[in-house]
């Protein structure tokens, strides 16, 4: 059971925690050898679980910075202004993407 800890803690961590403490107790119950692989095993699990998870955090700020960030950029929005020919005059309307010129008779 502890050198499935071990191995187990660096194909997923998880189980070479899970192994390691079930390894310890057996150890203990039954006076087996193996302690030194079972804690092995827990130690290597606990710091990698560790390290993947302060990548997850990292990941997620990382994440939650970069959509602050482009939230705080400036409108791309264009307006096209036009000046009125004779009797017709074009006015401008604008929305979030495109601008439309409406033309309108006096």
């Amino acid at each position: 059971m502890a050198i499935v800890a071990l191995v187990g803690a660096f194909v997923f961590a998880p189980l070479g925690i899970v192994f390691g403490h079930i390894a310890l107790t057996q150890i203990r119950r039954t006076d087996e050898d193996g302690k030194g692989l079972a804690i092995a095993g827990l130690a290597i699990g606990y710091i990698l679980t560790g390290l993947f998870l302060l990548v997850i955090v990292f990941w997620v700020i990382l994440f939650v910075v970069v959509a602050n960030e482009i939230d705080k950029l400036p409108s791309t929005r264009t307006t096209y202004r036009t000046y009125s020919m004779q009797s017709t005059t074009w006015t401008e309307a604008t929305s979030p993407g495109f601008t439309v010129l409406c033309l309108v008779n006096d």
